[in-house]
């Protein structure tokens, strides 16, 4: 069993960026990093179309598959849109019914319950979760391909999600997750994510991108000595704000 890993864009091609400036290279490649350690440790062949931020085209990533002889196809992306209220995951296969279509449905089943709080945006029209589309490498890859949207990075809550490890290995881990499904094959620690109130999602992110907190432990007591370096920070932020106004 061999699962060629699909970070993508990368060197010249940024993919999108956030409002914070977020690149999505920077975020996917991390990502699919961990989602290698998780399948190879259950006794799975990886192989990645890049391992750093390198130019890598479409129809080099379908060769690289190809050439493999994959028998999954799995591309790692995070979405965009103009409004930046967009918001979820989303999981994409070719279109038709297909090889792929297990294997979306289990990712997406996994990645809804790991995590519970965040959309999952699904087109169940024709008795699936999966979105269908012709994007390059669903069509000429030969393994059943599946390219996962794991959040909008043009939504700055989602942007402030992207860029945090933990989301990023639950990310991974949730992904492993529905692909050990699909092959029956039991993970060693299937990844669950605490089950957060919408508010203190929302909460979290504001935190982390306003820079008053690094959105650990969110349901831990706060140090007297982590409120007062939180209090500073906002008062820093207060002051530049104040600062940018008179200027």
């Amino acid at each position: 069993m061999l699962v060629v890993l699909d970070p993508g864009h990368g060197g010249r091609d940024p993919g999108a960026t956030g409002p914070g400036g977020t690149r999505e290279k920077d975020v996917v490649l991390p990502i699919a990093k961990k989602l290698a350690e998780i399948l190879t440790s259950a006794g799975i062949k990886v192989k990645l179309t890049r391992t750093d931020d390198s130019d890598v085209g479409l129809a080099e990533r379908v060769k690289i598959s190809n050439a493999a002889g994959a028998d999954i196809f799995i591309s790692i992306h995070a979405n965009a849109f103009t409004n930046p209220q967009a918001k979820g995951m989303e999981v994409w296969t070719a279109r038709g019914q297909g090889a792929a279509d297990p294997i979306a449905e289990s990712i997406a089943d996994a990645l809804i319950t790991v995590f519970p709080d965040l959309v999952f945006r699904a087109d169940v029209s024709d008795g699936d979760k999966d979105k269908e589309a012709g994007f390059y490498v669903l069509r000429w890859t030969d393994a059943p391909a599946v390219l996962v949207e794991l959040a909008f990075i043009s939504n700055p809550a989602e942007e402030a999600l992207l860029k945090m490890p933990d989301y990023q290995a639950k990310a991974a881990g949730a992904i492993a997750n529905g692909v050990l499904k699909h092959l029956g094959i039991e993970p060693e620690a299937p990844v669950e994510l605490e089950t957060l109130p919408a508010w203190v999602v929302r909460a979290r992110a504001w935190a982390r991108e306003a820079g008053i907190s690094d959105g650990t432990r969110p349901l831990e007591p706060a140090k007297r000595a982590e409120v007062w370096e939180m209090l500073r920070q906002l008062c820093i932020i207060t002051a530049q704000a104040g600062n940018n106004r008179l200027n």
